[in-house]
C-alpha cells in the first residue's frame, strides 16, 4: 500500500492538469462517463468500462486532479481513486449500500451507507481516508444523505422521524450538528468558495434547484419546471459560475424529455441550457 501511495503522489506532483477545463462526470447504464460541457456536440467518454459490477457516485477531489467512485458488486463493493493524468488506486472495501460519495479535504472522503440494527435500518455518514483506507462513522439517524464539505463545515440532508428534509451542518468530525436550511431540502452542495449552498427542494410542489447564501440565509430559486418535470442533484463548476443538474426538462422550450439528462444554469440565475441526454448524478 505504501508503494502505491508514493507512486500516486509522484504522479500527482508531476502530471497536474488544468482545472479550468474540468469535464463533468456522470452516470449512465451503470458506468461513469465524462463530457466537456463547453464543447459543442461533445461525445461522452466511458471511464470505467474495465471495472466489474456497476459504478456510481463519481466525485472530484477539491483540486480536480483525481476523482473517486464506488464499484458496486454484491458482497464485494469497493471505492477507487483515479487520476486525470492516468493511474488508479484501490482505496478499500465499502458496504454494498454505500452512496453519496464526496471529498472532504485532499485526503478525505465521505459517504453514506445503510446500517441494520435491532431498531431497523438507519443511514450513517462515514469518513474515509483516501490514502489510508481507514474509516470512522460520524453521524447516524433515520435518514442521512449527501454530505458536502467546504473546508470549515460539513453539510448534509437529514430527515428526522415525522419531519421534512432539512440541511444540517457539523464540524469535520460530525461534532456540533445543527440545522442550516429548512423547507424540505435535499442533495446539498457547497460552492467552491464555501459561501453558498446549492440544493434541491420541492417546497414549491416539484423538485427545483435553489442556491442559499450561507451567511444571510437568502435563497434564490434557479429553475422552474413544467408539470411532471424535476431538477435535482446540483453540482458546481470549479469556478462557481455555473451549476449542472439532472433534469427531465428541456429548458429551451420547457418540454419534458423522454429520458433524464443534464443541464447547466448560471449560479446567480439565468437561462438553463440542456447539454446531454441519458445522464444522471453529475459531478463537476
Amino acid at each position: 500500500m505504501e508503494a502505491k501511495i508514493a507512486a500516486l503522489a509522484l504522479a500527482l506532483a508531476s502530471n497536474l492538469v488544468s482545472t479550468s477545463v474540468a469535464p463533468i462526470l456522470f452516470e449512465r447504464g451503470g458506468r461513469i462517463y465524462e463530457v466537456d460541457p463547453d464543447r459543442a456536440n461533445a461525445k461522452p467518454t466511458c471511464l470505467t468500462d474495465t471495472f466489474e459490477g456497476k459504478q456510481r457516485c463519481a466525485a472530484w477531489s477539491p483540486d480536480h486532479q483525481r476523482w473517486a467512485f464506488i464499484e458496486a458488486k454484491p458482497g464485494a463493493s469497493r471505492i477507487w481513486m483515479q487520476l486525470r493524468s492516468g493511474g488508479k488506486l484501490l482505496i478499500g472495501a465499502c458496504p454494498d449500500t454505500a452512496q453519496d460519495l464526496t471529498w472532504g479535504n485532499a485526503e478525505t472522503l465521505y459517504y453514506t451507507y445503510t446500517a441494520f440494527g435491532r431498531n431497523g435500518a438507519i443511514q450513517v455518514i462515514r469518513k474515509l481516508g483516501a490514502f489510508t483506507g481507514r474509516s470512522k462513522d460520524l453521524l447516524s439517524g433515520s435518514v442521512e444523505s449527501h454530505p458536502s464539505w467546504n473546508g470549515r463545515r460539513l453539510i448534509w440532508a437529514r430527515a428526522r422521524q415525522g419531519l421534512s428534509w432539512e440541511i444540517w451542518s457539523a464540524s469535520e468530525e460530525g461534532n456540533d450538528p445543527r440545522p442550516l436550511i429548512g423547507g424540505n431540502c435535499a442533495e446539498p452542495s457547497w460552492s467552491p468558495d464555501g459561501s453558498r449552498v446549492a440544493f434541491s427542494s420541492n417546497q414549491s410542489g416539484g423538485w427545483e434547484i435553489y442556491v442559499t447564501d450561507a451567511a444571510s440565509r437568502y435563497s434564490n430559486r434557479l429553475t422552474t419546471s413544467p408539470k411532471g418535470g424535476y431538477s435535482r442533484h446540483p453540482s458546481w463548476s470549479p469556478d462557481g459560475s455555473r451549476i449542472v443538474f439532472q433534469t427531465n426538462v428541456i429548458p429551451q422550450n420547457q418540454a419534458l424529455a423522454p429520458v433524464p439528462g443534464l443541464a447547466w444554469i448560471p449560479s446567480g440565475g439565468g437561462k438553463a441550457i440542456r447539454i446531454l441526454e441519458e445522464a444522471a448524478k453529475p459531478a463537476w
